[in-house]
């Protein structure tokens, strides 16, 4: 913890710099390793999907699909990397999931173009815990899955700020 007073020229610490800096680096690395986590999460279901998508030719929506579709894609057996981290698990809300968790949600206007502009300047909305995954689909051929970080918002690019999604056209 960091404590600056106003009366001082110099601020005053409540632990040692090297020790701050320390902490940084390592909740850092933690939150990388926790976004690759959830990225080879947001992989794993979209290729769950795109095996479903081919085996029925439609998306789960009815409940025993819905089912169906969570028993194969065995995402509620990962943990949320963002908990296996000491650190990063003390800055989550007591209501983060315990488990990797996921939404299908319909968009009927979804297209390459449309979820590259989203990537650079995602709406305010795209909001949900840390740990969750949310799969858009056009109830058609095309889907994007992109999924929340610690702040719980999308997990970016670093280099480019840029929204990570997979995104998946599939032949009919």
């Amino acid at each position: 913890m960091l404590v600056c007073t106003t009366f001082g020229a110099t601020p005053s610490y409540s632990a040692p710099p090297v020790e701050l800096y320390r902490l940084l680096l390592e909740a850092q690395n933690g939150n990388k390793a926790a976004d690759a986590k959830m990225l080879d999460c947001m992989t794993r279901l979209s290729d769950t999907l795109s095996r479903y998508h081919q085996r029925f030719r439609k998306f789960p929506e009815s409940a025993s699909e819905l089912e169906d579709f969570d028993a194969s894609a065995k995402l509620n057996k990962i943990k949320n990397p963002y908990l296996e981290n000491e650190l990063l698990a003390k800055e989550l809300p007591a209501t983060s999931p315990q488990y990797v968790q996921y939404q299908l949600l319909p968009d009927y206007g979804l297209s390459r173009n449309g979820t590259e502009a989203l990537a650079k300047r995602p709406p305010k909305s795209w909001t949900g815990a840390p740990g969750t995954i949310t799969i858009m689909h056009n109830s058609e051929n095309l889907f994007a899955v992109r999924a929340c970080g610690l702040a719980g918002k999308p997990i970016t690019d670093h280099t480019t700020n840029s929204v990570i999604f997979v995104f998946r056209e599939l032949s009919q």
